[in-house]
């Protein structure tokens, strides 16, 4: 939906004399009609109202657009703990401001504590966002807190989304937008990761045309393993700022993704230009190679010797973003500062390449028509070509023309092209191009214990998702987690001894070489042992919980394959191996099998193949039982005969 040609007076206000800005003032409610805790029995509180006023007006200092955001939160505390709601902390980003931050806590009787406004502490928060906290004191169960306070947005271009549900409870949560005459905004709705139709109420006001949602009675969000950024899943309210005509002169918002290019290639204008021995390295890191070639050079040269720059990692709009030069200089970049270096080097190196603005699919989402720039994480590199265009992310440990990085597949960017910008999508991967396949020989010895070495090697995305954690891990904790990586694809033994092979050529398969060492393998004294498929080939992995609220994301589409022998010791013997089973469902399959290669010598085989990256709410109860099917297969077993113990003989 879109507001236009609305015939109201803007508010001005002066931001750079922020004491002469008008403070919001605490409103009366009634304590009697808020929720009581019944209602909410696993919950430590309740947000009995969120209530966000954004108003488009004018900084009458400098004369541009300018927000501000009037929010009241009241939260009642159910339970003891609720009680971490006396502390009351406001983030904000650089390039806004809070004014006339309050507090105050009205407990049961009606008797009202307000917090010390002397007391306001100012603390980074993450990164380059910072912090207001407040504490009130006297907050009891039954208590109400409610926090009142103005955020003022110098840049309207850069609007935060509003979130309505988080992880309390909400029992109402309602957003307003006033949009003066002159101003001209884009308003959608998202649920879930998708955007929806749900228009906004609308009428006119003294101050301009008023659009507003509300919602009511929203569960909490809880986290889910797997899930997606739950902001990303909540419902949201978007406000793009299109435009503005003040006086006589027009601001330019965010109409298209030709405007984000536009002003992304504004930050630094010159960031193709190199210096001349810059120019000559990525020649000479490039060669005479094909083009494909010449490109995977030099990207495996910036994914692994330059580092990531320390903490949070900032997301496009608010990225550093030096000369390509500097970055080499400062040998540290962002996601941002890396691709565009990326781009840069593969232009002097004869490719015709061109930035493109990603957002990572478990973070955000971006529509050909609506130019959300607050969505995009960084830089990546596009290169045209006529057999389809190939995606490429110096940011990921992962070296590869045919898997894109696992984050950014199934998602769009916005390529900008050199006759404009270009929405395109990623494409998904082949399971057969990402591969894991392991291989391991057992020994069982008399007393029950197994030993034996192991071998992997991984290509495409496992090789890329495994050298993401063993790259930022110090080397003693490679078998702890070449441990966990393994037994998700059906490794159920920890593994010692390790020693990986090509970590940092990215190009080239991952090797893992390991050991296994398990005591007890055949428990118990009993001549007679069933051994469940599981303890040799299975995954451990948990049965998924019966209801899941969020989707569940799995990774690029893949292929495992797990050989494993078993030797048994003489006169040791094997009865029942279960008949080869398969289970699948529309995202994917596992296959095992078990059979004698010799009488002493056991062979099991179990395959995995995923299509899918991730799983909706809709296909949850599908994929469920198909992770049931997948441990009734495991759990199959077969008997080990041993020997009776032997006796002296006098």
């Amino acid at each position: 939906m879109r507001a236009r040609w609305l015939a109201a007076t803007a508010l001005a206000v002066n931001l750079g004399c922020s004491s002469s800005l008008p403070r919001p003032e605490f409103e009366r409610f009634a304590m009697d009609a808020t929720p009581v805790a019944t209602l909410y029995p696993d919950a430590p509180a309740v947000v009995v109202l969120d209530r966000g006023e954004l108003l488009l007006t004018v900084d009458t200092r400098t004369g541009n657009p300018l927000a501000r955001l009037r929010r009241v939160r009241r939260v009642k505390v159910l339970r003891e703990a609720g009680l971490a709601q006396a502390e009351v902390k406001v983030a904000y980003e650089p390039g806004t401001a809070i004014h006339g931050l309050q507090a105050r806590a009205v407990l049961p009787d009606g008797d009202e504590v307000v917090a010390d406004e002397e007391n306001i502490a100012d603390s980074p928060l993450a990164g380059e966002v910072r912090a207001k906290t407040l504490f009130v004191p006297g907050v009891t169960v039954g208590a109400v807190v409610e926090t009142i306070y103005d955020q003022y947005v110098q840049d309207p271009r850069f609007l935060a989304p509003w979130v309505f549900q988080g992880e309390l409870p909400t029992a109402r949560s309602e957003l307003a937008v006033i949009v003066p005459e002159g101003y001209q905004v884009d308003l959608r709705f998202s649920e879930e990761g998708a955007f929806v139709e749900r228009p906004a109420e609308r009428f006119e006001t003294d101050l301009g045309t008023r659009f507003s949602w509300s919602l009511k009675d929203l569960p909490p969000r809880y986290p889910e393993p797997g899930m997606p950024d739950a902001s990303l899943l909540a419902p949201r309210a978007h406000v793009i700022f299109l435009g503005a005509r003040i006086g006589r002169r027009d601001y330019d918002g965010f109409r298209t993704w030709d405007d984000v290019a536009a002003w992304f290639v504004a930050r630094m204008p010159h960031w193709a230009e190199l210096k001349p021995e810059t120019i000559a390295e990525a020649r000479r890191v490039a060669g005479e190679a094909p083009e494909l070639e010449r490109a995977l050079k030099i990207m495996e040269v910036l994914a692994k010797d330059l580092p990531e720059e320390p903490g949070p990692v900032p997301p496009l709009w608010r990225a550093p973003l030096p000369h390509p030069d500097g970055v080499l200089a400062k040998k540290s970049a962002n996601p941002t500062s890396r691709g565009l270096l990326f781009v840069a080097l593969l232009r002097a190196a004869g490719l015709d390449a061109v930035p493109g603005l990603f957002v990572y699919r478990d973070e955000d989402v971006i529509l050909p028509d609506l130019p959300t720039v607050r969505a995009l994480d960084g830089v990546c590199a596009v290169l045209p070509r006529p057999e389809g265009t190939v995606v490429l992310d110096p940011s990921q440990p992962l070296v590869s023309t045919q898997v894109a990085a696992p984050r950014l597949q199934g998602t769009r960017l916005v390529a900008l092209m050199r006759d404009g910008a270009q929405v395109i999508r990623v494409p998904e991967s082949d399971p057969a191009d990402s591969l894991a396949e392991i291989r391991f020989d057992l020994t069982l010895d008399e007393r029950g214990d197994v030993f034996g070495p192991l071998k992997a090697t991984l290509t495409g995305a496992e090789a890329g998702v495994l050298r993401a954690e063993l790259l930022r891990a110090p080397p003693e904790s490679y078998s702890e987690r070449v441990t966990a990586f393994l037994r998700t694809r059906g490794v159920p033994f920890d593994v010692e001894s390790v020693s990986i092979a090509d970590l940092t050529a990215l190009r080239r398969p991952l090797g893992i070489s390991a050991s296994v060492n398990a005591r007890g393998f055949l428990e118990g004294s009993d001549p007679d042992v069933n051994v469940a498929l599981a303890r040799l080939v299975g995954a451990h992995i948990k049965i998924p919980a019966e209801v899941r609220r969020a989707e569940l994301v799995l990774g690029a589409p893949a292929q495992v394959e797990l050989r494993a022998t078993l030797t048994l010791p003489e006169e040791f013997e094997v009865q029942g191996l279960p008949e080869p089973t398969t289970a699948s469902w529309a995202g994917g399959q596992v296959s095992l099998t078990a059979r004698s290669e010799t009488r002493r010598r056991l062979g099991f085989v179990r395959t995995e193949t995923r299509t899918w990256m991730s799983v909706p709410v809709a296909q949850y109860k599908a994929f469920r039982r198909y992770r049931e099917a997948v441990q009734v297969a495991e759990d199959q077993s077969f008997l080990i005969r041993r020997p009776p113990p032997r006796t002296l003989e006098y």
